[in-house]
C-alpha cells in the first residue's frame, strides 16, 4: 500500500502476534450483548476507492486477534457510555481489532473507543469497524487515537443508517508515526442523519491522512464533516472529505469544511474536498480554510501577558474545545487536554 501525498512509498505488515490485554466491559444483561468476534466475520464490502486499500481490510476479518460484536436491544437506552480500551504495549504491540456493532431500532447509546500505548516501542494497528444504524435509532460514536510517535496506525470505518437513524461521530488522531483513517457512511434511509466532528495535531514527523466519506441514498438525509487540526515541525497531512447524493437522494443536505491551522512553516497540508451530485434537488457546500495564528490574535493574548507559545497553545485549544467538550468523560477530556499541550 502507498500513500503518494503522505510519502509512505511502502509498508511491511508486521508478524501476527496475541493481544492479551482486555478491552470489553461485562454489560450483558443490560439492554444488550456484546462479546469478542469469531475470525472470518464478513462484513460490506467497502468500494476500494473510498478505503484504505483492500489489504488493510481484508486483515482485520481474516486474522484479527482482538474486537467484539455488540447489539443494542430495541427500544434501549443506554444512558451511561461504554467505553472500550485498546492498550498496546511491550507484550501486545500488535492490534488487529475487527468490531461489529448493532443499534436496535428507537434505541440510544454511547460507544468511546480510546487507542492508547506505552510510549518506548514499535506498535501496529489496524482496525475494522462496521456499524448498523436501525430505525430511529441515535448511536454516538467517539474514536481516541494517542499511539505513540513510533506507531503505525490504520483504521477503517463503514456506516449504514436507516431510516430517521442518526449517527454522530468524533474522530480525535493526537498520535501515530503514520494514521491513515477511512470514515465511509451510507446514508441509506430516509430523513437518515450522519454528523462527524474530528481534530487533528500534527507534530515532529508525523504523517496522516484523513478520508471521510457521506453516501446519500435516502430522500432528505443529512451529513455534516466537520476538521480542525494544526500543525507544526515538519508534519504532513491529508484530508480527503467526499458528499456523494446517489440518485433518489432529493430533498438532502450535505455540507463539510476543514480548518488547519500551521504553526510552522516547514508543514505540508493537502485538503481535497469533492462534490459529487448524480441527483437535481439537493444542496451540497464544502469550505477549506488553512492559515497561520491570526496575529491580531496572538498580539491581544500577548498584550495580557502570555508569552508566545502559551498565547499559540490557548487559541489552538478554543479551536478544539467545542469537539472535546462533546466526550462525556471527564477523565478521557482531561487526558486529551494534557496530550495537546504536551505537543504544543
Amino acid at each position: 500500500m502507498i500513500w503518494k501525498r503522505i510519502g509512505l512509498k511502502e509498508l511491511n505488515l508486521p508478524e501476527f502476534k496475541e493481544y492479551k490485554n482486555e478491552f470489553i466491559p461485562n454489560v450483558n444483561g443490560m439492554n444488550m450483548k456484546i462479546a469478542k468476534t469469531s475470525i472470518g466475520r464478513v462484513y460490506t464490502k467497502l468500494d476500494s476507492y473510498r478505503g484504505l486499500g483492500e489489504d488493510l481490510e481484508q486483515i482485520p476479518q481474516s486474522n484479527h486477534n482482538a474486537g467484539f460484536e455488540l447489539k443494542v436491544d430495541d427500544n434501549a437506552t443506554i444512558s451511561e457510555p461504554l467505553l472500550i480500551n485498546y492498550h498496546l504495549d511491550m507484550n501486545n504491540p500488535v492490534l488487529i481489532d475487527n468490531n461489529l456493532i448493532e443499534a436496535g431500532k428507537n434505541s440510544i447509546l454511547t460507544l468511546i473507543f480510546d487507542y492508547s500505548s506505552d510510549d518506548t516501542i514499535d506498535l501496529f494497528h489496524d482496525g475494522l469497524t462496521n456499524i448498523t444504524v436501525n430505525e430511529n435509532a441515535t448511536l454516538n460514536i467517539i474514536k481516541i487515537q494517542r499511539l505513540n510517535s513510533f506507531s503505525h496506525n490504520f483504521d477503517t470505518n463503514i456506516l449504514n443508517i436507516k431510516d430517521n437513524g442518526v449517527i454522530n461521530l468524533i474522530n480525535i488522531e493526537l498520535g501515530a508515526k503514520i494514521t491513515a483513517v477511512n470514515y465511509t457512511t451510507y446514508l441509506n434511509g430516509e430523513n437518515s442523519t450522519a454528523d462527524l466532528n474530528s481534530i487533528y495535531l500534527g507534530d515532529g514527523e508525523r504523517k496522516l491522512d484523513l478520508n471521510y466519506a457521506m453516501i446519500h441514498k435516502g430522500i432528505r438525509s443529512v451529513s455534516n464533516i466537520e476538521s480542525k487540526g494544526a500543525l507544526k515541525d515538519n508534519s504532513v497531512k491529508v484530508f480527503r472529505g467526499n458528499l456523494e447524493f446517489l440518485k433518489g437522494a432529493r430533498h438532502s443536505k450535505g455540507s463539510e469544511s476543514e480548518y488547519t491551522t500551521l504553526l510552522s512553516p516547514s508543514v505540508k497540508s493537502d485538503s481535497i474536498p469533492a462534490l459529487m451530485c448524480h441527483e437535481d434537488d439537493v444542496d451540497g457546500n464544502h469550505a477549506v480554510s488553512v492559515g497561520r495564528i491570526d496575529e491580531n490574535k496572538l498580539f491581544y493574548l500577548q498584550s495580557r501577558g502570555l508569552d508566545e507559545l502559551s498565547a499559540k497553545k490557548l487559541i489552538i485549544e478554543s479551536s478544539f474545545n467545542p469537539i472535546i467538550d462533546k466526550i462525556p468523560d471527564e477523565n478521557l477530556k482531561r487526558t486529551i487536554l494534557l496530550e495537546l499541550e504536551r505537543r504544543i
